[in-house]
């Protein structure tokens, strides 16, 4: 047929505004049109985290949405941190996850404290198979997340797996596997000036860099075994803590099988993943397999029945990081001038326990052998769900969920046991070991039963409500017991010891029940309306306050389609939209806050505590009393008032798009310990209602097609986020949040969360000029009581840079993570400068040097000019004291600069494909953490490394904590 009178058309698909009507999936599974959303949402697909080849699903979001930080464990199957829009709790900070509708337990678990023996073994969400996902879409604001009442206060990560779908009952074979290799990654810097010993002599004995000037010459290393004795050149020994690691090797599988027809659909999927990091051994393992499915079948075309379920088995060994003879610390004391992987042989008569070189550590591949950290956990969660469609447009939904998580975790420390008459005979080490197991079990229910219905109304109108009643509940058990010595080597039992096991058994259990709405209104599909609410009842508040209501409005208005109404088109704004939004969110207690507890009695001696206490059960009497942490009747809900104002903007045919949001949000009644008047009794609420902390900040998201011609393009995408913190109201003077005696974070009333708090070196002022006090010594003296360091843990803003080239099949793709301003903790600094490895240890080439602008009190209140030089036999006091700074120099900028990942992929064309009977073949290099830049206060450590666990906590910062870990993966994707 001809056309005009042309037999040939030349057709091009033209990009329009239409590509924007992208759906998402909400607060309960609510599927949206993007455009018709009042607040911001994040989405990234299952591709894009199926191609970043990693463990955790959750790190293929760091650097990629704005208003979330995304911070990780080094350890194979470690915990991902996160924080959307801030901190605005005094406790849990981090948000939901939600997986195809159903909540999941995402609870770390971990081992040791702070200080000690800690380790860090995961959390839920580990449990996913990255390749099971189709998508991830982050709720951040309270409008957004308010539907699932308290557990969404802290935002709502949004899960979707894949499913089958329609096709006419052919099966879909998808094969996706890959090859990993691991080294380590940032390592601190070290003096190489100076080798083994302490104040300024080459003591054989000492492990620190104290001693003598490298000199280049032989000399006589550690202790005399009979007659012999070992040498070695007194120089720098480079890259001596990089050859301690080894290469780590990894590999994942992953299958999956899926169709369908248009009544049933289906998915079954396994996979296994194994990865053992560069520490030596398999200290820093992980194994984990998994098992997924997922059916729907639809019934008499009004009852859709669908299921899905994800079991997973984890096996987590880790290396235990702090001060208690960890392998990092073991390392870190090393003087500069040894080779650590000359030690390997620990069973030489050089390198064991007796000989070993100094009685003031352990040989590391020593502890490697003696210290294991090991767990298994289990995990099962799906759900089933029915969906009724009782008229065309009404539906009823009901949605059952379960999740069940099992975990054992057991540790031992080998004894430590000297010859008597060695040269390490009566070393403080000596130990008669330990062994402890622990068991934890957590449960969480969920049922949601919801009335969807829609309608048209007045030809313009379109009502979509939904109302829903949901009951969650979730508990928890631990049992643990533990021994403090091992009788019989090897053996570990609770039952091997010399004196009877201790145990403690904890568990919880809470309930929450809420009723909620959601009610959308559009006109002309230009103008929407969103009306939430929800009232929840909490079993962990009083009944005077356990029921609280928070309602939300949002709007979104299409600029460019209500133009379009009135006959006006654009050629270069392709979108705009304007939105509006206000949440309200609530946050309940933890369990048994509100009235007094029992707790297991003791008497204490007055004259000295801790020594002597007595303890029950006593004489086979038992007693109980009540806890010094006083329940509280009172007690309120935490809730959280956020308003957001924001637009989006798309130009050129959706070349380039900017989206941009600001928001505030309010969190009154934060829920803290609150101290009391021992005289009453108590010397704390165990929870009360202490202030109001504020989050204000601004997204930005910017995505480009900077070039796109024939077979090439180059694809850009850019967020940028800035978060302003502030405690608006306490009703104390300041609480704690975390770190150590000696120094920690607090929050103050003015200030932002996290105001550093320690000792300083001590200041006076002179005429006007600010001078270090020292002392007759001229070592700089402290304050004499801890003070605001004008430090705190908050960022300024951090942004993220993603680029994608694209050739046919062929792709490469970088992301750059920055992160400026905030501060931390430092204990590697700390240490290192204790030991003389530090780079800062060696001022002035460790000559006898007067404090810069220094004077002495000389009493009254007068100074004099200090003319003292620090003596050099006592620098590591000196530095280990903080040098010029006192305590404060372990307190360092953590903004750094850091390339995720970058990945080169090829996608082999339809054509090759077909001749090997394949339906896609694609092919990756990945490459992760391979760039790290740091301001230079910080030559020590990854910012991102964290040894306090979770939530707020973990932004103290870091206690001898493992270095990070690079990464490469080659991939290898095949689908029949």
């Amino acid at each position: 047929e001809q056309i005009n009178g042309r037999t040939v058309i030349n057709a091009a698909m033209r990009e329009t505004a239409t590509t924007l009507d992208a759906v998402v999936v909400t607060a309960m599974g609510i599927t949206r049109e993007k455009k018709a959303l009042g607040y911001g949402v994040s989405s990234i697909s299952g591709a894009e985290i199926a191609n970043s080849k990693t463990v955790n699903p959750l790190q293929a979001l760091q650097g990629k949405v704005a208003g979330m930080d995304v911070f990780s464990s080094p350890s194979p199957g470690g915990t991902q941190n996160i924080a959307i829009r801030g901190y605005s709790s005094f406790g849990n900070n981090q948000p939901l996850f939600v997986v195809d509708g159903i909540p999941v337990t995402n609870t770390q678990n971990r081992i040791g404290d702070n200080l000690n023996s800690q380790g860090d073994f995961g959390s839920g969400i580990n449990s996913l198979n990255p390749n099971d996902i189709s998508n991830i879409t982050v709720l951040k604001g309270s409008a957004a997340s308010a539907l699932y009442g308290s557990r969404g206060a802290q935002g709502v990560i949004l899960v979707t797996t894949k499913t089958g779908k329609d096709s006419n009952g052919s099966i879909q074979v998808d094969y996706d596997g890959g090859f990993t290799l691991q080294n380590i990654g940032r390592l601190p810097y070290e003096q190489t000036l100076f080798g083994q010993g302490w104040s300024g002599d080459r003591a054989l004995d000492e492990n620190g860099s104290w001693g003598a000037l490298f000199d280049g010459k032989s000399r006589p290393w550690g202790n005399i075994v009979g007659s012999e004795q070992l040498s070695i050149p007194n120089t720098y020994k480079e890259n001596r803590v990089r050859d301690f690691y080894d290469l780590g090797i990894g590999y994942n599988n992953s299958l999956s099988f899926s169709g369908g027809t248009d009544k049933t659909t289906f998915r079954a999927g396994v996979s296994q993943s194994h990865v053992d990091g560069p520490i030596p051994t398999n200290d820093d393992s992980y194994d984990r397999y998994t098992l997924s499915a997922n059916a729907s079948y639809k019934a008499l075309n009004k009852l859709t029945v669908s299921t899905a379920v994800n079991f997973s088995t984890e096996k987590t060994e880790v290396a235990p990081t702090g001060q208690d003879n960890s392998i990092y610390r073991s390392i870190s004391e090393i003087s500069t001038g040894l080779s650590i992987y000359d030690l390997r042989d620990f069973n030489s008569k050089f390198n064991n326990l007796d000989n070993y070189f100094t009685p003031y550590g352990l040989n590391p591949y020593k502890v490697l052998d003696m210290r294991e950290a090991l767990q298994n956990k289990q995990k099962l969660f799906g759900k089933l769900q029915l969906d009724w469609d009782i008229l065309s447009n009404l539906r009823a939904t009901y949605r059952f969920g379960g999740d069940f998580e099992y975990a054992k975790i057991t540790q031992h420390f080998d004894p430590v046991i000297f010859t008597p008459g060695s040269p390490n005979a009566g070393s403080s080490n000596e130990s008669p070991g330990s062994y402890s197991e622990e068991r934890i079990d957590r449960m969480q229910l969920n049922h949601d039963l919801m009335l969807n219905y829609k309608t048209t109304f007045a030809s313009d109108f379109t009502l979509n409500a939904l109302l829903g009643v949901n009951t969650n509940e979730r508990s928890v058990s631990l049992l643990k017991g533990s021994i403090t010595s091992i009788y019989i080597p090897g053996f570990y039992h609770l039952s091997n010891s010399l004196t009877p096991a201790t145990s403690e058994q904890t568990s919880s259990k809470q309930r929450l029940w809420g009723i909620y709405l959601n009610a959308d209104l559009s006109y002309r599909d230009y103008l929407y309306l969103t009306l939430t609410a929800r009232n929840d009842h909490s079993s962990t508040l009083p009944k005077k306050h356990n029921s609280y209501f928070y309602p939300g409005a949002m709007l979104s208005f299409i600029v460019t389609d209500f133009l379009k109404n009135r006959g006006i088109n654009t050629e270069v704004v392709n979108f705009g939209k304007l939105r509006l939004a206000y949440g309200r969110t609530g946050k309940d207690a933890s369990a048994y806050a509100v009235y007094d507890k029992l707790v297991a009695a003791y008497v204490r001696n007055p004259g000295y505590p801790n020594i002597d206490d007595l303890t029950f059960p006593l004489g086979g009497i038992n007693s109980f009393t009540i806890s010094n942490g006083a329940g509280n009747v009172s007690l309120k809900p935490e809730l959280t008032d956020e308003f957001e104002i924001g637009a989006e903007v798309r130009f050129f045919n959706n070349r380039l798009g900017f989206d941009v949001a600001y928001y505030n949000k309010l969190t009154k009644g934060l829920i803290a310990a609150k101290p009391m008047d021992p005289s009453t009794g108590y010397i704390s609420f165990a929870q009360t209602n202490i202030g109001d902390v504020r989050n204000s900040g601004v997204e930005l998201t910017i995505d480009a097609t900077p070039l796109k011609i024939k077979d090439f393009k180059w694809d850009i995408s850019f967020n940028f986020t800035s978060n302003s913190n502030k405690v608006e109201r306490m009703d104390v003077p300041e609480s704690y949040l975390s770190g150590f005696s000696g120094i920690g974070i607090y929050a103050v009333e003015g200030k932002a969360l996290g105001q550093f708090k320690s000792q300083k070196a001590l200041t006076t002022t002179i005429d006007g000029k600010e001078y270090l006090v020292v002392n007759t010594s001229g070592m700089p003296q402290p304050t004499p009581d801890d003070v605001y360091l004008d430090k705190d843990i908050q960022e300024k803003y951090r942004m993220g840079f993603s680029n994608i080239f694209t050739y046919k099949g062929l792709s490469l793709s970088a992301t750059l993570d920055f992160h400026y301003g905030g501060h931390m903790f430092c204990y590697t600094k700390d240490y290192m400068h204790w030991v003389g490895n530090g780079p800062e240890t060696v001022y002035d080439d460790r000559k006898p040097f007067i404090v810069p602008n220094s004077v002495i009190d000389i009493g009254g209140g007068v100074y004099q000019e200090n003319t003292t030089p620090v003596d050099p036999t006592a620098f590591h006091t000196f530095y280990s004291n903080g040098g010029f700074r006192y305590t404060d120099h372990a307190v360092i900028d953590k903004s750094y600069l850091k390339l995720r990942n970058i990945s080169l992929a090829y996608k082999f064309p339809d054509s090759f494909c077909k001749i090997l009977k394949l339906k896609g073949l694609r092919a990756s290099l990945t490459a992760e953490n391979i760039l790290l830049w740091t301001p230079v206060e910080n030559q020590y450590i990854d910012p991102e490394m964290t040894s306090f666990g979770n939530n707020i906590a973990a932004k103290f910062g870091e206690f001898g904590v493992t270095p990070p870990y690079q990464t490469f993966v080659f991939g290898l994707s095949v689908s029949f």
